[in-house]
């Protein structure tokens, strides 16, 4: 597990135990879990914005505090609060500002940004699984260099202010980078329907992850 002291515990090493039969099998098998986990949470997300937004002011008070920087480093999590909240209020709030917001929105936010985490074509994480599904391993091992230079890049950039991105790429170059057990078939390649569908969630991880500018 990699340690963060915004959102706990993120991410899991979940080596294979026996090789896999094929591509199609180490790419359902790695999408199937954080993508279910990223759409519920996106769920929990709307439903705990709903709840929020239509409390009074006293028990607005009650609720827990939640700050604008967390809520910054992904666009389609921090559009979400914004579009409840309104008026562009966390656009143009300070990092270092806080929002009463309920658990649930809390949970579902932090969901998003663990799932989408472990989705990122990175070592032999779930997205690194992935990653090798589509693109075989010497192309996973380049789309892994590429992910981390970029993750870098938005660190030293300015934009990954609480510094998970970086964090988790430590985590991914340490603990992740084991040679991942060989699936019985590696020859046939992946299909055109889980090649578009690879795409389409990277698309949703790149929108979770990608910080408010």
């Amino acid at each position: 597990m990699v340690p963060s002291i915004q959102l706990g515990l993120q991410g899991a090493i979940t080596p294979f135990k026996s090789p896999p039969p094929d591509s199609k099998s180490i790419f359902d098998f790695s999408i199937a879990g954080p993508l279910a986990g990223l759409l519920v949470s996106f769920l929990f997300l709307i439903a705990g914005m709903q709840i929020s937004s239509s409390m009074d002011l006293t028990d607005a008070n009650q609720l827990p505090a939640f700050p604008v920087g967390m809520l910054k480093m992904s666009t389609l999590g921090g559009g979400v609060v914004d579009y409840f909240i309104g008026g562009g209020t966390l656009m143009t709030s300070a990092p270092e500002a806080v929002l009463a917001l309920h658990p649930m929105a809390i949970a579902g936010f932090s969901g998003m940004i663990s799932n989408a985490l472990a989705l990122l074509p990175l070592g032999n994480t779930d997205g690194g699984r992935i990653s090798m599904a589509m693109f075989g391993r010497r192309g996973a091992h380049v789309v892994s260099i590429m992910t981390t230079l970029l993750l870098c890049a938005v660190g030293l950039a300015g934009l990954d202010e609480e510094r998970i991105l970086l964090v988790y790429t430590l985590f991914a170059m340490i603990w992740q980078r084991e040679a991942e057990s060989p699936a019985l078939n590696e020859v046939d390649e992946l299909d055109f329907t889980r090649g578009v569908f690879g795409i389409a969630v990277s698309s949703l991880v790149l929108l979770t992850l990608l910080p408010i500018i």
